[in-house]
């Protein structure tokens, strides 16, 4: 079995899909999580199933999220069941907004009861909440400073958090959806790598684990601003495993395939987009589970996986072989 004693890992979109599953896998695994999610209530409820599955009492101590989602909130999980909770309001969106006060916005700061901070006693299966929008650069640096505060370091980081479109063909998507979905899944999966890298580099380790999508390597699987991320995100996995390999940095991701996850209820996609898409769509007929997206997460982010650098995983039952 993989073990995480003692270590810290970064997971974004953590509240809900797969960031919750790869979040529950490392605490269960004896690792010490932040669990980042745009909605405070979602992160708040993965650290406390964390708490009370190791049997720890859970401090929820003071939450402040400040977050900018607009007002039609993020779905639970992208069209390859990518687990999501970095929604951005936009490029007017507030620009602090993300994130509360270093220590105040994590589940029982560092100094006030954080189960498994430097001040609260070692050990796995604990958790701290910070609501963050991956989409902003003074959110993702008060996450991250609020991660170290709690845990003194990072030893893994889980870019999950990502939002859909609508199936748009690239002649359909409106340039605002555009922005907003790159913002988010590109921009995002670099703004919290940055913020992270110089952490990991003074340690001199570190696994990175990027959450891409079957939309990562092919054009029909999703729609265009969809598709331009996550192929972005792809990209960006080489560049960083290329870039800080010689620094024991390591830089993975993950492709999901159809994953159960709800994506569909209350989701309105465009028609003519959707029509032209199904019939890539309809290859992944087989259905994950989350925690088996976690599972080749955390292999990725182990020792076992130690020599691995720059790869990208297709895990989707066979749909990329066909």
């Amino acid at each position: 079995m993989t073990t995480f004693d003692d270590r810290v890992a970064l997971v974004t979109g953590a509240g809900s899909g797969i960031g919750r599953a790869m979040a529950l896998a490392f605490a269960a695994a004896g690792g010490r999580v932040v669990v980042c999610d745009i909605d405070e209530d979602r992160a708040a409820r993965t650290a406390a199933e964390i708490h009370a599955a190791s049997g720890a009492p859970s401090n929820t101590g003071d939450r402040s999220s400040g977050k900018t989602g607009a007002p039609d909130a993020t779905p639970d999980n992208g069209p390859n069941g990518e687990a999501v909770g970095g929604a951005v309001a936009g490029p007017n969106g507030g620009p602090n907004g993300g994130v509360g006060e270093p220590n105040g916005g994590a589940v029982g700061g560092p100094n006030g009861g954080a189960v498994g901070g430097p001040n609260g006693g070692g050990g796995g299966g604990v958790a701290v909440a910070v609501a963050a929008d991956v989409g902003d650069e003074g959110a993702v640096a008060a996450l991250v400073e609020s991660a170290i505060s709690a845990y003194g370091r990072i030893d893994a980081l889980f870019n999950n958090a990502g939002i859909i479109d609508d199936m748009a063909l690239p002649a359909d998507i409106s340039p605002e959806l555009w922005d907003r979905v790159l913002r988010v899944n590109l921009t995002g999966t670099f703004l919290v790598t940055r913020a992270v890298l110089p952490h990991m580099l003074r340690a001199g380790r570190g696994a990175i684990v990027n959450t891409a999508s079957e939309a990562g390597v092919r054009g029909g699987a999703a729609g265009a601003a969809y598709t331009a991320s996550k192929h972005g995100v792809v990209g960006m996995t080489r560049s960083v495993a290329w870039a800080y390999a010689k620094d024991g940095i390591r830089c993975n991701a993950i492709l999901p395939g159809a994953t159960l996850t709800g994506i569909a209820d209350g989701a309105t996609f465009d028609p003519t987009g959707a029509a032209r898409l199904s019939p890539v769509l309809a290859l992944g007929d087989q259905l994950a589970r989350p925690e088996q997206m976690a599972d080749a997460a955390l292999f990725l982010a182990s020792d076992a996986a130690s020599f691995v650098n720059g790869a990208i995983v297709p895990v989707d039952g066979g749909w990329s072989a066909g």
